[in-house]
């Protein structure tokens, strides 16, 4: 008797590391791209969200720092906080890409400026 439960036991946590196992492999996968637009678009023209250069397909983030807030929202930075003054409402920020690396040239966003200045290779 007691060797039937034994192999109950073994069969049931045999069977928890396999789920537990395929749950760790599905969630380190890279998500896939939200991007709805075409592969070879450019995205230029003052746009404040990616550099000049920006090409998906040479260009990577490599650091998220930048923070962004809703419409009607105003970062406060001192609080690290959004915040609307008329509906009286805080939120978090988002946080977005501040570094590009797009073929070996990095991109970093100056907020001051609030424009994208070019390091050069590294």
């Amino acid at each position: 008797m007691a060797e039937k439960d034994f192999k109950k036991d073994a069969v049931f946590i045999v069977g928890v590391v396999i789920v537990l196992a395929a749950v760790a492999l599905i969630l380190a996968r890279q998500p896939p791209s939200l991007n709805t637009g075409s592969s070879d678009q450019v995205v230029s023209g003052g746009n404040q969200d990616y550099p000049d250069v920006y090409h998906e397909d040479s260009c990577r983030c490599v650091e998220k720092e930048r923070s962004i807030c809703l419409e009607n929202f105003y970062y406060n930075s001192t609080r690290e906080l959004c915040v609307n003054p008329t509906e009286k409402t805080v939120t978090y920020a988002t946080l977005r890409c501040s570094v590009y690396e797009c073929s070996g040239t990095s991109h970093v966003f100056d907020v001051e400026n609030k424009e994208w200045v070019s390091r050069g290779a590294e």
